[in-house]
């Protein structure tokens, strides 16, 4: 049994860092400790490069979760009529009906390594797409082709997306039972209330699971940057760090009845993580 005063406190276990394009959220989470990417966004080359440039790139893992070889898809669970039009040599774009088993196998290998500690989904949108695809799969309803040109994705049913909010529920508890820190990074999007016209920062992700994904964390970091007005127009990066308990979807964080904020420069918070 552990007491409340005695436990030492370190970075939360489980965080969602949401914020506009730009804001260095995928740079911030490379700091932390054992960080492990599934890069679905298959942007990480673009924080690579501005960390090593700045002297700053800590060491830290990731896999892309959008191309790989015949035989790991194989390992995967992919079967021989998803893989038909796959090279057996070489790394090529994953069918979309096999990438999901593929994330899910690169995730199992990320929770049974001991040097990864900090286990981040790169970006909430991607991820969110890999999974319709797989409740496509499982429902047998077809997919359009690559380019949409001929034919589309057929929309999804009522009972489709209660599997897709069951199934993404079930990877998050995976995940957080592994005793790994994981993280997961969104964007957000401006959406205007038909009854008042007030427009609303949200996650930005389709169906009724946007209003309650941010529940599932300790904490939520939003990440936004500030231009001065001065001459040289210096941009300043900042945050919002706001613990677990509100429903902090609608992102007026620092007026969230109670939900504890705090409001801190970016590069302050960072230095107290590294």
């Amino acid at each position: 049994m552990q007491t409340s005063t005695t436990t030492e406190l370190t970075v939360s276990k489980s965080i969602i860092i949401l914020g506009s394009p730009g804001t260095g959220k995928t740079t911030l989470a490379t700091l932390l400790p054992g960080a492990y990417f599934l890069n679905a966004d298959n942007n990480i080359q673009g924080p690579i490069r501005w960390l090593k440039d700045h002297k700053k790139l800590p060491e830290f893992y990731y896999d892309d979760v959008l191309h790989a070889t015949k035989s790991a898809l194989q390992t995967a669970g992919c079967d021989a009529s998803e893989l038909k039009d796959i090279p057996d040599e070489g790394v090529h774009a994953i069918p979309r009906r096999c990438r999901y088993r593929y994330m899910a196998l690169l995730l199992n290998k990320a929770v049974a390594d001991d040097k990864v500690e900090s286990v981040i989904l790169d970006s909430l949108t991607s991820i969110t797409e890999i999974i319709l695809d797989e409740i496509r799969r499982q429902a047998n309803l077809p997919l359009g082709d690559p380019f949409g040109v001929q034919t589309t994705d057929k929309p999804l049913r009522i009972q489709d997306w209660g599997a897709f909010s069951s199934l993404f529920k079930n990877l998050l508890f995976q995940l957080m039972g592994s005793g790994k820190r994981i993280v997961v990074i969104g964007h957000i999007k401006i959406d205007k209330d038909e009854l008042t016209g007030q427009l609303n920062e949200m996650i930005n992700m389709p169906g009724q699971f946007a209003l309650q994904i941010s529940s599932f964390f300790e904490e939520c970091w939003l990440l936004y940057s500030e231009e001065s007005l001065v001459a040289n127009k210096k941009v300043t990066k900042r945050m919002v760090k706001t613990s677990a308990g509100g429903n902090q979807q609608k992102l007026g964080l620092k007026s969230a009845a109670g939900v504890e904020t705090s409001e801190l420069d970016l590069d302050t918070f960072i230095a107290s993580i590294t």
